[in-house]
């Protein structure tokens, strides 16, 4: 590999090694002919501002350490943008290669000292509260003296940095994995003994000859050691039989079942291997400066349920339920370590409380899949380049919201693992909606694990809508984070004190906080800055209290813990807190009058003491929610609403990179600048909109409305009005985005914006079931626009009046362009309004329109449009028995489809042709194009067009007997009817559901189908739905055996298909099942039955129902 000739003064003379953020080369110093080492920070970190500062912290930290077994640094500089630092040379092996040959060579001497040396330097940094992080055999170089020394701290970091992001991120596991300790795999704050951990890693190879965690994959190495015991090994015959518990010790999982400090460590070694008593070097028993991090104790149904959840048959979907401070996002880190000892990557995001952002649960698990995507995911990224911009523009975005959330489903599948969601109580409803979503579409078959936790005690908006949801769903659960009991509280606080805790200290505990872990841990830290602890006969026990409780209220603690920082620290805090719950590190530098490296080393010094944790590069978070609240609220108001408004102006000028413009809307709206608020908070509903978050974009443009118009001039009152509707119609809110349209209607004075709501009022009314009253707003559209009833044909297209009053509307569309998109989309909803409810002269009707629809879109140059008037008119030709006509058209259509670019219309336009096709008596034909829509539509993910072709491919089989796929397709349409939200093919649906069942001999199954289906079309009031409705019920009723029921069905049914004008096929339909039925119960005479079937045998063929007339066929031989 190449290397640089220069940086900055230094020739480069080759590479030594590459880091996780650096690359170390051999370097000649421009001062002298000393050789040094130098470490460039790579170009890829130089750009993070945190990872730049964290650079020259760790020269600062190198500089600072001074011990003779750690390497020495020289000097700090930059070339080209990227810093660098000189340090010492250091000659020597790699620790495991100097002892490779242990158990055959007598080294004990040697190994004695190596051993001895590391553990004396590591009790010199950790005394200044510095970890390593990074300990392994080629960081520690062995020279011919054998004399230790460390290198490489580039990890290396103050207590309680969270190590997740760094671990979890493709491509960052930092170092080799073999040597990182359970608390570096799992998430959880680090402290001195995690490099105790590697330690003892190292020297069991030593001793052993191989690791104590091997397996081939990565994977399987952070399982074992998270999970499994290293296997015991012999010493040889030279070391003290005790040197295998030292090292056993070393490797506990449990940071506090291990030696407390490498001074402990330093303290037995040398007793080990020296036979030196050195009680001056063990640390005495005294009040620590700061806690450890507790282990996790307790809720062992939690567990049960979590690793029910990450087993094979276990739910995809645990909910855990938790007051304040029961331990929920603890639970969380336990169930990322419980993943990755099973293999499985794991990933997730928290409710930031502050916003509303839609999705702000599930962009990072999405951004986290496509660092490096699976094959798979690739035809997925059209589709989400509204949420995750970075993928780049896309024409082929979601056109829907299933097909959206469909898109988000596939890919966290396919990322598969664990992904996990903390405090879901305080999200936005959009990533409640899909986690909805998600637990309808989920199966066992996915590899795919939520884990979500939710404060019940906190009013939430959708929550227990989603809740009950959830738990109605076949693969999720919940389960109950309880209080600790009193044995539990002692074992917590032992690890947090390293030592155990007296009786009667647990007692006071526990009584005085109940159980609640954020109330022991606050009631300890409070008596460790208060000095109320003691070690007495070999345990720790609280002073008893006076003139108050020993836990006293959570924010008093709070407060006396944030009063014992530095002015400048809490003031950093409290600054912070008005970013939000997790605030990015460079808008704080740019709101900070603090200069960026002591700013950052005033944030990891707070970090340290459990304020702040590091939670994604260059992101950090709050301790605590309660922290949080208790630091905003110290803010006096004034003064927050300056910071606000500096925020919201720094937030304007960066790039955004992971957040929405709805974020500096909530920072003026903090500041009180309504104004700018109001232009961000319009910004943020257009996002929300495009991105189906209706719940999100009704209340961003609600807030907007309360602001004065005048002070929103780019948006009127009106314009606001018609989005609020249009959010209301997304979610399904027909009634109220109804009248919401209605009012806007009676305002509007030009036809243009009259005719796009009669539109919009006629698709609310459809959903509503009005379809009669849709029909009737639609032909008022029409008459505005010039072509409504007796009005212009396709002869006269009034191109004229559409430059007239579409010209000064849109300087970014042109005439033509709004032409097709209000005219088609008109046409479009009428033709189809028309084919559901099939009023009086509805033929005539059908065949205007679509000729209109044909020529306007020939004169627009819009191929689309114009395959779906062949369609219509084609099926008008079917209906005057002309099928050669009809054929003619279906395949102009289909050739003007064919060489459109795939999208969920294209899928329409070609299932709409297949059925055309089967009602022509052609099944063989429909079934091929209803194939390729099939196909077209799962790669789409278009839950509509999968819903209509499952309509489709089941009259298909039913039309050929093939009952069991006609099953699997009347279950698939129903399932798909309610994503999709298309009721009136629900109502189809449970009708295919009910003739498909009765088929199959379901009986019972097939009667309740039924009834369900009644009840939707008694609704609806759809005479196409009420005709497949009485089709239903004429076959369920022969199948069944009830040959009169089955004769009164098919009687309505014939009399409601020549009211409306249907086709030969529904009719023959009907006819089929009345003489099945009177064959299988032998209800007529046998010479009347044969005359109607031969009747009916010639029908079909004069209309090429070929499959009725093999019916016939085999009706006439039992007769």
């Amino acid at each position: 590999m190449g290397h640089p000739e220069f940086i900055g003064e230094h020739r480069i003379l080759g590479e030594i090694g590459r880091g996780a953020c650096g690359v170390v080369y051999e370097a000649e110093s421009p001062n002298s002919a000393e050789t040094v080492a130098l470490k460039l920070l790579q170009m890829e970190h130089s750009g993070s501002a945190v990872e730049t500062l964290r650079f020259e912290r760790e020269f600062k930290l190198n500089s600072e350490c001074g011990h003779p077994y750690l390497v020495k640094t020289h000097e700090y500089g930059s070339s080209g943008g990227q810093p660098f630092y000189t340090m010492e040379l250091v000659c020597g092996t790699p620790f495991n290669q100097r002892f490779k040959e242990l158990r055959h060579k007598n080294e004990r001497d040697a190994f004695a000292k190596v051993a001895d040396g590391i553990l004396e330097a590591l009790d010199h940094i950790h005394g200044k509260l510095i970890v390593h992080r990074d300990l392994k055999p080629e960081n520690v170089l062995v020279n011919d003296r054998d004399e230790p020394r460390i290198l490489d701290f580039g990890l290396a970091r103050p207590q309680h940095g969270e190590e997740a992001h760094r671990l979890t991120s493709p491509g960052t596991v930092v170092g080799t994995v073999h040597y990182l300790s359970p608390e570096q795999l799992s998430a959880r704050p680090l402290d001195g003994r995690s490099d105790l951990f590697s330690v003892g890693t190292m020297l069991y190879e030593a001793l052993a000859g191989h690791l104590p965690f091997e397996a081939e994959h990565p994977i399987g190495v952070f399982g074992q050691i998270l999970s499994q015991e290293p296997p015991p090994f012999e010493l040889p015959a030279e070391y003290p039989p005790e040197l295998g518990d030292f090292v056993r010790k070393l490797l506990r999982k449990e940071p506090s079942d291990r030696f407390q400090s490498a001074g402990e460590a330093l303290v037995v070694w040398r007793r080990l291997m020296f036979g030196v008593e050195q009680e001056g070097r063990a640390r005495e028993v005294q009040l620590p400066e700061q806690l450890y991090m507790p282990r996790f104790v307790g809720q062992p149904e939690a567990l049960a349920a979590l690793r029910t959840a990450l087993g094979p048959d276990g739910p995809n979907i645990l909910l855990v339920k938790g007051k304040s401070g029961a331990g929920k996002s603890r639970f969380l880190e336990e169930a990322a370590a419980l993943a990755q000892a099973r293999g499985l990557p794991q990933h997730g995001a928290r409710a930031s409380g502050h916003d509303s952002t839609p999705y702000q649960l599930w962009i990072p698990s999405l951004r986290h899949a496509f660092k490096r995507p699976k094959p798979a995911m690739m035809p997925l990224r059209p589709l989400l380049t509204t949420l995750l911009p970075e993928l780049g523009y896309s024409k082929a975005t979601a056109t829907s919201k299933s097909q959206l959330f469909e898109a988000m489903s596939r890919v966290l599948c396919l990322h598969r693992g664990l992904v996990w969601l903390d405090d879901i109580h305080l999200t936005d409803s959009a990533s409640l909606e899909f986690l909805h979503y998600l637990s309808r579409r989920i199966t066992q078959a996915d590899e795919l694990t939520v884990v979500a936790t939710f404060n019940p005690d906190i009013p939430a908006k959708f929550l227990q809508k989603t809740r009950d949801a959830l738990l109605g769903a076949e693969f999720a659960r919940e389960t109950t984070l309880i209080p600790l009991t009193k044995e539990q509280v002692a074992e917590k606080v032992g690890s947090m004190l390293a030592g155990e805790l007296d009786d009667a200290s647990s007692t006071l505990l526990h009584t005085e906080t109940g159980g609640n872990p954020l109330y022991i841990g606050e009631a300890v830290k409070a008596a460790l800055s208060e000095s109320r602890l003691r070690y007495l006969d070999g345990r720790w026990n609280f002073l008893s209290p006076t003139e108050r409780s020993v836990t006293g209220t959570v924010r008093d603690q709070l407060n006396r813990q944030l009063n014992s920082l530095q002015p400048r620290d809490r003031e950093i805090l409290a600054m912070a807190s008005l970013l939000g719950f997790d605030f990015d590190f460079e808008v704080l530098s740019q709101i900070s009058e603090v200069p960026k490296m002591e700013l950052l080393d005033r944030i990891l010094k707070v970090s340290d003491k459990g304020f702040l944790i590091e939670s994604e590069e260059d992101h950090f978070r709050f301790g605590s929610r309660a922290l949080h609240q208790v630091l905003v609220e110290s803010v006096p108001e004034d003064e927050a609403r300056e910071r606000h408004r500096t925020v919201a102006q720094v937030l304007e000028t960066m790039e955004p990179r992971h957040r929405w413009v709805v974020d500096i809307a909530l920072h003026y709206e903090a500041a009180g600048c309504r104004d700018k608020a109001a232009m961000h908070l319009l910004a943020s509903g257009a996002e929300a909109l495009r991105n189906f978050a209706y719940e999100d974009a009704l209340d961003y443009y609600q807030r907007a409305l309360e602001v004065p118009a005048e002070m929103r001039p780019t948006m009127s009152n009106d314009m606001i009005l018609d989005r609020i509707a249009r959010a209301k119609q997304g979610l399904g809110r027909f009634e109220e985005a109804q009248h919401q349209y209605e009012e806007l209607l009676e305002r509007a004075a030009a036809p243009v914006i009259k005719v796009r709501l009669r539109r919009k009022i006629a698709e609310c009314q459809q959903m509503l079931g009005q379809f009669e009253e849709a029909h009737k707003h639609l032909t008022e559209g029409l008459n505005l626009i010039g072509v409504g009833p007796g009005g212009s044909t396709a002869k006269k297209v009034p191109l004229q009046w559409v430059q007239k009053f579409f010209k000064d509307i849109s300087s970014k569309f042109s005439a033509d362009e709004l032409m097709s998109h209000h005219l088609h989309r008109v046409l479009d909803r009428q033709l189809s309004n028309l084919f559901f409810l099939r009023p009086p002269g509805w033929k005539q009707e059908v065949f205007r329109l679509a000729l209109l629809q044909e020529d306007v879109a020939k004169k627009l140059g819009k191929p689309d449009s114009e395959a779906q008037a062949q369609i219509f008119l084609g099926f008008v030709e079917l209906h005057n028995r002309r099928l050669g006509s009809a054929f003619a058209h279906w395949e102009r259509g289909l050739a003007l489809s064919l060489k459109l670019r795939n999208s969920p219309y294209k899928a329409l336009l070609i299932r709409n042709t297949g059925l055309m096709y089967l009602l022509a008596g052609n099944a063989t034909r429909a079934r091929e194009l209803c194939e390729i829509t099939q196909k077209m539509s799962r790669e789409l993910h278009d839950r509509p067009g999968l819903t209509q072709v499952s309509m489709v491919l089941c009259d298909i089989e039913l039309h050929w007997a093939h009952f069991e796929k006609a099953l699997e397709h009347a279950q698939a349409l129903l399932d798909t009817a309610d994503d999709a939200g298309l009721p009136v093919f629900k109502a189809l649906g449970w009708s295919y559901l009910a003739r498909a069942t009765a088929h199959n001999e379901q009986r019972e199954e097939a009667r309740e189908h039924l009834a369900k289906a009644e009840k939707l079309a008694g609704i609806m009031k759809l005479p196409y739905v009420d005709m497949m409705v009485w089709i239903a019920r004429a076959w369920v009723n022969c199948d069944l055996n009830c040959d009169a029921e089955c004769q009164e069905a098919v009687r309505q049914g014939l009399a409601l298909c020549e009211r409306i004008e249907s086709l030969p096929f529904y009719r023959l339909t009907l006819e089929c099942a009345s003489l099945w039925s009177a064959v299988e119960t032998r209800t007529e005479e046998p010479g009347a039955l044969t005359e109607r079937l031969r009747k009916f045998q010639e029908e079909c063929r004069q209309h090429q129902v070929t499959q009725f007339v093999n019916i016939a066929d085999k009706l006439l031989a039992r007769v």
